[in-house]
């Protein structure tokens, strides 16, 4: 009996169970484990509670927006693809692919990306990749004013905020706790409102074609295999 066979014929597999794809030599090789219908290289069909990724032929969590995405704990969402894709930074949160919205311990967000986080800490100052600054209001990286959060500049007594973050506005107390019209929260930056129907690039011809090619060429291994072995059996069967 062949591991992980649904249908044999004359001793060999020729169809295997969901999630495993039948390779030449007849044997089941293991798809992704979101994966329900691969070949070595790339799946063609997801599990239930998966999108395919069209681009790269993987399986990955579906979403509508990044917070669809902050609940698997993964970057941003691919709102063309709806599927969820992992921040190309090294930032646990991202609003696109490249702009950070939140770091990982031990690094700071200067300017949507993650650097070096700085040592020591001291008052009207910024990190830039493991170094002290003095604020400056043209400088979009958050000063230290004693643990209020979001400014870009510290009033006199260092207690509050003089200028935001950009795109923060200003409430009471010196405090930029808000976004503006038109943004919102995300981590620790605010960023544009969500466009939840971007205008999507469609996959180029060479994509479709080197899909489909290849998608033809593994059918023909699969057939050449399974004819090469039935004629060698007869070839066998009458030299008997």
């Amino acid at each position: 009996m062949i591991k992980n066979c649904l249908k044999c014929q004359n001793r060999r597999c020729v169809e295997c169970i969901n999630q495993y794809s039948l390779q030449p030599n007849s044997t089941c090789f293991k798809c992704a484990v979101d994966c329900l219908r691969c070949d070595k290289t790339q799946c063609f069909e997801c599990i239930d509670g998966y999108n395919l990724n069209l681009w790269t032929n993987q399986c990955g969590f579906p979403c509508e927006t990044n917070a669809d995405c902050q609940k698997y704990n993964i970057g941003y969402c691919n709102k063309c693809l709806k599927i969820c894709e992992f921040c190309d930074q090294q930032c646990t949160q991202c609003s696109t692919k490249e702009f950070c919205t939140n770091c990982y311990v031990g690094t700071t967000l200067f300017n949507g990306i993650c650097t070096k986080q700085c040592i020591n800490r001291l008052v009207d100052h910024y990190c830039l990749n493991g170094t002290l600054a003095a604020c400056d209001v043209n400088i979009s990286s958050q000063c230290y004013c004693n643990e209020v959060q979001n400014c870009r500049t510290c009033n006199e007594s260092k207690n509050g905020c003089a200028s935001c973050m950009p795109n923060f506005v200003m409430v009471e107390n010196d405090r930029c706790t808000q976004c503006e019209s038109g943004f919102e929260l995300v981590g620790k930056i605010c960023s544009p409102v969500e466009d939840l129907n971007p205008i999507c690039p469609i996959p180029s011809n060479d994509t479709i074609v080197f899909n489909i090619l290849l998608g033809t060429l593994v059918a023909l291994c699969i057939i050449w295999g399974m004819l090469d072995i039935i004629l060698c059996k007869k070839i066998k069967n009458k030299k008997q």
